[in-house]
């Protein structure tokens, strides 16, 4: 998507307590971090000029912001507080807007609309329950997330469907690729025979992203990153426990981590 001999430029629409740590990571994973989203003229424009925006609904994106860039070229969407009822109404319009914008697009033969909707079992689950009215009481194996504040609850040893299936379809629902994270993380992508589960990573869980603010929204960024360079999710999703236990390994606790983990990310981008 980005120019050949250039940091790919990724718009960070973030969740205020985490927006300096997902510039630092978008920086640090070879990316060039545009924070212009304080008004929707502004969010617009920026969304304009860059590759990849990054959309996390946590506070303070509010609805014209985030239909300010509803048209944008390419969206890593962070449904941040899909389970609570104002906030999920919000994002449920705008999932809602995005497939018809897409759609519409498709129709007159462009095919450059590109989606991921990456969150955790929480919020995919609220997300399932939100396009799937009759599954009320579906479970992926985690509780729904009651604040966009809170942390992926404790998954149960066994989900009440395969993930996979129902995330497949939910992809299919809102015909964008689904980035599911957990101790098991999922990727169901796109492909000529439609949308198919790409990646199933295995269960390697970094603690300490449990231990600090930002882990899953810093994700998000680097996604993003990775997506204006054609980088497949599951890679990204593989590499990025990867540097954290790299980081752990070496930390004596998430202070310590956070600049281990982006020193990692850093010199992995040097090195390849």
């Amino acid at each position: 998507m980005g120019d050949i001999g250039r940091p790919p430029r990724v718009q960070l629409i973030v969740n205020a307590a985490v927006a300096s740590k997902c510039a630092d990571v978008a920086l640090a994973a070879g990316g060039a971090p545009v924070m212009g989203c304080t008004t929707a003229e502004e969010a617009r424009e920026c969304a304009s000029k860059v590759d990849v925006t990054l959309l996390n609904f946590g506070t303070p994106t509010t609805e014209e912001i985030a239909n300010a860039v509803v048209d944008a070229r390419a969206v890593v969407v962070d449904p941040v507080g899909a389970g609570l009822g104002t906030r999920g109404g919000v994002i449920e319009r705008w999932l809602t807007r995005r497939r018809a914008a897409t759609r519409a697009a498709r129709a007159e033969g462009d095919d450059g609309y590109k989606t991921w909707v990456k969150g955790n079992r929480s919020e995919m689950e609220a997300l399932v329950r939100m396009f799937f009215p009759d599954r009320e009481g579906f479970t992926l194996g985690a509780e729904v997330s009651a604040t966009p504040e809170s942390v992926e609850s404790a998954e149960s040893a066994s989900a009440a469907q395969p993930a996979e299936t129902v995330l497949r379809e939910l992809a299919m629902e809102l015909d964008m690729e689904i980035v599911c994270t957990g101790r098991t993380d999922f990727v169901v992508g796109k492909d000529e025979e439609g949308y198919v589960l790409k990646y199933a990573g295995d269960d390697d869980d970094v603690v300490t992203f449990g231990r600090f603010s930002g882990a899953g929204c810093c994700l998000g960024a680097v996604l993003a990153v990775k997506a204006a360079s054609g980088i497949e999710p599951g890679v990204v999703l593989k590499e990025y426990r990867v540097h954290g236990k790299r980081a752990e390994a070496k930390s004596n606790g998430p202070g310590s981590f956070q600049v281990n983990f982006l020193d990692e990310l850093c010199n992995a981008g040097t090195s390849s």
